[in-house]
């Protein structure tokens, strides 16, 4: 994968069609559409975006607190989810933006690896 956006490529997940960059703190995840692991990111129209969604990297934030302030704010959360990424395992929620956008809000690392600790 050549430079992104005067990045690096940080890793390349071949199984799943996706390559990730960073700059700064900035965490950059593309995917090759015709690639048979990347189904989820292939554009739900002909001819229709090829961005799945724009991460945002947030403090720790209370769970509860986070949805009582999205929907003080008529904001609905599309998804919410506790999964891996680039810093690790953490909490996610998705949302539209007033654009049709789907945005993430991520929160940091519960564990950084990606493995529980016992």
């Amino acid at each position: 994968m050549p430079t992104c956006l005067a990045a690096s490529p940080a890793t390349r997940i071949r199984r799943s069609g996706w390559s990730r960059c960073g700059a700064a703190a900035a965490l950059i995840v593309l995917w090759d559409i015709t690639h048979a692991g990347a189904a989820s990111a292939v554009p739900p129209v002909m001819g229709g975006r090829n961005v799945d969604h724009v991460c945002i990297a947030l403090s720790p934030f209370d769970e509860d607190k986070m949805r009582e302030h999205l929907a003080a704010q008529g904001v609905a959360i599309d998804r919410y989810a506790f999964h891996g990424g680039a810093r690790g395992m953490g909490k996610s929620f998705y949302v539209l933006d007033p654009w049709g956008n789907k945005l993430e809000l991520k929160g940091p690392a519960v564990y950084p690896d990606g493995r529980a600790t016992t």
